[in-house]
């Protein structure tokens, strides 16, 4: 969602949609993650599971899948277009067969050196090799996210949590501290 403040939220409230989907039907992804049609796909590789396999008892989200759909949407806002289709998404995660789709012609087409760095640890087909939020916002400053990121970030947070006339006091305070930053 984009704000009048051109502020983009990014959200998926729905909590009804499934940790893991049948990696041998798409009418799951169809459903529950491609209302839009256009087959684009960011769950993390390890969000498919085989029906042959046991289900899980109370399956949970984690942290890892978390940054890997991060990684995609940071990819699709600094290239043309998503990092993977469904069926690119599976083919990289070798859950049909062996990992066949690499997406370097992609990921090349970020202009930033540093985002596609970014872009190419945060979407690792194993999670462990990922990394966690906290290291992205604490390592990736000057590199993949602008020097000026903790400070706004924190600024963010808090005006996220105020009234409207509060947010407009408290910009109104600090915007000569924030302007040379942009």
């Amino acid at each position: 969602r984009l704000t009048s403040w051109n502020w983009l939220y990014i959200t998926d409230f729905a909590s009804y949609k499934p940790v893991f989907i049948p990696d041998d039907e798409s009418f799951s992804f169809s459903y529950y993650f491609d209302t839009s049609g256009t087959r684009s796909c960011y769950l993390a590789p390890e969000r498919f599971e085989s029906s042959s396999q046991p289900k899980a008892e109370n399956p949970k989200l984690t942290q890892q899948m978390d940054v890997f759909s991060a990684g995609c949407i940071i990819a699709e806002l600094f290239s043309d277009g998503p990092l993977f289709t469904y069926a690119e998404l599976l083919n990289y995660s070798g859950r049909r067969n062996e990992a066949t789709y690499d997406p370097s012609s992609k990921l090349n087409r970020i202009p930033q050196k540093s985002v596609r760095k970014l872009v190419q640890r945060m979407i690792q087909r194993n999670p462990d090799d990922r990394g966690t939020i906290s290291e992205y916002l604490n390592n990736w400053i000057g590199l993949g996210f602008p020097s000026y990121f903790p400070e706004l970030y924190s600024d963010i947070l808090s005006l996220m949590r105020m009234d409207p006339d509060g947010k407009i006091l408290k910009i109104k305070q600090d915007f000569n501290k924030l302007k040379p930053q942009f």
